[in-house]
């Protein structure tokens, strides 16, 4: 996946010296030499990181993070939230028909213990519910991995953006 990059500055020679060194490395770049058409490109396009100037024309560094604020990152966040929603509603849904299979498969075994006896069905019962015991471990494990390869690769994004600034402040010297 290719990150994008957008540099709001309004020198030409400091936004070509990032863009080719940014390109370079991978990264997709846009650029804006003043806050307005910075805003109006994060409007338009995902942005994954924004180096921006703190003084430009028409709107500064920090009028531009205060709009972005209020109008993009409320957006990014709603967007989010619906996304957890549809997650934890899905997640409800799948427990939920698994609880469903399992009381089924437990009405199952109820009848086959009063037609062949109770000794069979009993082990499989128990049977059933150390599955049930063993499919719960997994699924935790699952979940457990899941975040921390979440939070890995969050961390590495973070490391690449603070090598990406270092290295932008060290071409700027």
């Amino acid at each position: 996946m290719q990150y994008t990059i957008l540099i709001a500055e309004d020198d030409g020679d400091i936004v070509e010296l990032l863009r080719l060194y940014l390109e370079n490395s991978g990264y997709r770049v846009i650029s804006a030499d003043n806050g307005e058409k910075a805003l109006e490109l994060m409007k338009r396009e995902h942005v994954d990181l924004a180096l921006l100037d703190v003084m430009m024309p028409q709107m500064d560094g920090y009028e531009l993070t205060r709009q972005i604020r209020e109008t993009i990152t409320k957006e990014m966040d709603y967007q989010f939230r619906v996304q957890e929603e549809e997650n934890r509603k899905r997640e409800q849904e799948r427990q939920r028909r698994e609880e469903e299979h399992f009381r089924k498969l437990d009405e199952t075994l109820r009848q086959y213990a009063e037609k062949r006896g109770k000794g069979a069905a009993k082990s499989s019962l128990r049977e059933t519910k150390r599955q049930q015991k063993e499919a719960v471990k997994v699924q935790k494990a699952e979940q457990r991995a899941s975040r921390k390869a979440a939070r890995e690769a969050e961390a590495k994004s973070r490391k690449e953006a603070a090598r990406s600034r270092r290295e932008g402040e060290r071409l700027k010297r």
